[in-house]
């Protein structure tokens, strides 16, 4: 634009700053000329029309030859006038068309938002935003009949979407010719920037200059994405954004913050202690003024309707949150973990999320973890700081990891298991080795990382976690932990096909829980012989191992545990080529998981009677379990 003024026919036009409201001073700037050379320019200039007369000539002289393509970006920023000679310049080419494509952009909700305005008191008001009016000016006049030109199709607005995720890849790709990214990559830049170009570009450059990006010989990989501060450009204008909000609106978005990137109305509601139907009309401003919040589905907990809002962007999320006071926002998770225990109650213990939620933002509140990068805080085992938590907050943290791990094996969630157990350890390496609850935690544990690991196949590292276990066992002096450990140690060993002092174990196992009389361990150790002398082919000794398994889990009263008894029965009596016998104990096992649901142990039923139907020769039948054990 400021080519085209310098180049214009009215020279004087080139002598206007490009600042400020343009037309107003491109006035002032002819009355100046006019007095400096005491002569009128060759444009006779007395009002904003003679401006938009001037460029409309400009314009159609240009357009002569070819057509010529203006764009003007950020229309938000635009000044009234400015706005008067785009409107003027929409109506003269409807009225006499031209070759010229005139293209503007705005951002949606900075038009919806309006702008803030001192007052002769100093106070600052939100005035309704310039450009709305000439946007309603334009539709409204392409509403109008049909020009004499029949020229109706001279104004268009056409919605741009934020970037799918196959879009990302495509942009990123192509910023990034010759790369190595991961998919978990594309997903965080997608999760991160919610598709909003404008954000992507800006964190690519910046990732490109903090390292997570590298160059190597020309080619590009990343180190994980981990936003542990903004771009300075996103940054400002999130900080523009926000700050042209009032006081109680800019509060419920911080409070909002806290509680997460998807919030529950009824949480912020206690929190800032107003008047629910007040606190709707801060949400409904948020949401449809200002653009910052969507609203999401309800959820019905004990009768109550929950309703929920979420962070439209979730840079945005992280801004506002992070830009908080530790302390203040501490105080926030804290009093946030009170009242999701208080509208929840018992249904915390029974609903993953919920109890994933509490647990926290008690943490976040005890100072147990870090809140912006969610990583434990930097502390050394027994510190005597202040500031630091005392062991047993860290050991009570461990215990609810651990219960969450263990949810999370028995609905056979491995990988999340995992991370629980992962994350008890993590707080129990803040306690000192001497203490021995900790120890204690620490065996309860690696349990289920072992277990987890057995499950998942990885027996050698299920069996180093066990040799673990048995080192914390032996320096606690508890012989139900040596047997648990050796149980482990045993499992691991006869899959990894090591018969080395397998039997020792198990027999230093089952000494221990005869004389501890805990018959429920027992069951396990006798189901495990029978395992293991199943897989060193001795079936008859595994048979009699299988028997007492079953035995003891009538005296136990325990159907679950019988049907693994009469289930490892079966198997015997098919290795032994007895099908129909092993049929009929596959069958009274089916009837046992099916009566308790169990959807996973049903499925192997169906696959070791299809293996018994392979025996039998009877192919078809066979076939048809096999093809029942995968639907499971």
């Amino acid at each position: 634009m400021k080519k085209f003024i310098s180049d214009s026919g009215a020279g004087w036009i080139g002598l206007i700053p490009l600042v400020g409201d343009f037309i107003e001073t491109g006035i002032d700037t002819y009355k100046s000329y006019q007095d400096v050379y005491s002569k009128k320019p060759e444009s006779n200039i007395e009002s904003e029309n003679d401006i938009y007369r001037v460029f409309e000539n400009e314009f159609r002289r240009l357009a002569k030859d070819k057509t010529i393509v203006i764009f003007i970006d950020d229309l938000q920023w635009a000044d009234a006038s400015s706005l008067n000679l785009l409107f003027a310049l929409g109506k003269t080419i409807r009225a006499n068309p031209f070759n010229i494509l005139l293209i503007g952009s705005y951002r949606p909700f900075e038009i919806k938002a309006g702008r803030n305005k001192p007052t002769e008191t100093g106070d600052v008001v939100n005035i309704r935003h310039p450009f709305a009016d000439k946007l309603n000016e334009l539709r409204n006049y392409s509403k109008k009949e049909n020009h004499i030109t029949g020229n109706d199709n001279w104004f268009n607005e056409i919605t741009m979407k934020p970037l799918s995720h196959d879009e990302i890849i495509e942009l990123i790709n192509t910023r990034f010719k010759n790369n190595k990214f991961k998919t978990k990559f594309f997903d965080n830049v997608y999760n991160i920037t919610d598709g909003q170009p404008l954000y992507i570009v800006e964190i690519l450059e910046h990732l490109l200059r903090d390292g997570t990006i590298e160059n190597n010989n020309g080619v590009y990989t990343a180190k994980e994405l981990k936003m542990t501060d903004l771009p300075v450009s996103v940054d400002a204008i999130i900080t523009e954004k926000i700050e042209r909000l009032d006081e109680e609106l800019r509060k419920v978005l911080s409070y909002a913050s806290v509680n997460g990137e998807e919030f529950s109305v009824q949480i912020i509601e206690k929190i800032l202690k107003i008047d629910e139907l007040d606190l709707y009309d801060y949400l409904e401003d948020l949401n449809k003024k200002h653009g910052l919040l969507i609203s999401e589905d309800p959820t019905r907990v004990k009768d109550i309707l929950l309703e929920f809002y979420s962070f439209s962007k979730t840079l945005e999320h992280k801004y506002i949150y992070e830009k908080m006071d530790a302390g203040r926002r501490r105080a926030l998770h804290r009093r946030i973990a009170g009242i999701i225990e208080e509208i929840y109650g018992d249904d915390i213990e029974t609903n993953k999320a919920i109890k994933d939620s509490y647990n926290l933002h008690k943490q976040i509140g005890l100072g147990l973890i870090d809140a912006v990068n969610l990583q434990l805080t930097k502390t050394e085992p027994g510190s005597n700081d202040a500031a630091t938590p005392k062991a047993d907050t860290f050991i009570e943290a461990a215990i609810t990891e651990i219960q969450s791990a263990k949810d999370s094996y028995e609905q056979y969630a491995m990988d999340e298991c995992y991370d629980f157990v992962n994350k008890a350890l993590a707080f129990l390496s803040k306690v000192d080795d001497e203490n021995t609850d900790k120890q204690l935690q620490k065996f309860e544990a690696l349990l289920l990382r072992n277990k987890a690991q057995h499950w998942q196949g990885h027996y050698q590292k299920a069996k180093d976690t066990a040799l673990i276990m048995e080192d914390i066992a032996k320096q606690l002096s508890l012989p139900e932990y040596i047997a648990q450990s050796n149980l482990c140690i045993v499992k691991a060993s006869t899959d990894l096909g090591d018969g080395n002092l397998i039997m020792h174990y198990l027999e230093q196992a089952v000494e221990i829980y005869e004389n501890t009389g805990k018959k429920e361990m027992l069951w396990e150790v006798y189901l495990q012989t029978g395992y293991t002398k199943h897989a060193a082919y001795a079936y008859d000794e595994s048979i009699l191992y299988y028997e007492k398994a079953q035995k003891l889990a009538d005296e136990l009263a325990d159907e679950d545990k019988k049907a693994d008894s009469i289930r490892g029965l079966g198997k015997c009596y098919s290795s032994k080529q007895e099908e129909d016998r092993a049929i009929d104990y596959f069958n009274e096992a089916l009837l046992i998981f099916e009566k308790n649901n169990d959807l996973f142990k049903i499925g192997i039923i169906y696959n070791n009677i299809g293996n018994a139907m392979l025996g039998k020769s009877n192919y078809k039948k066979a076939r048809e379990y096999f093809e029942k054990s995968l639907k499971k």
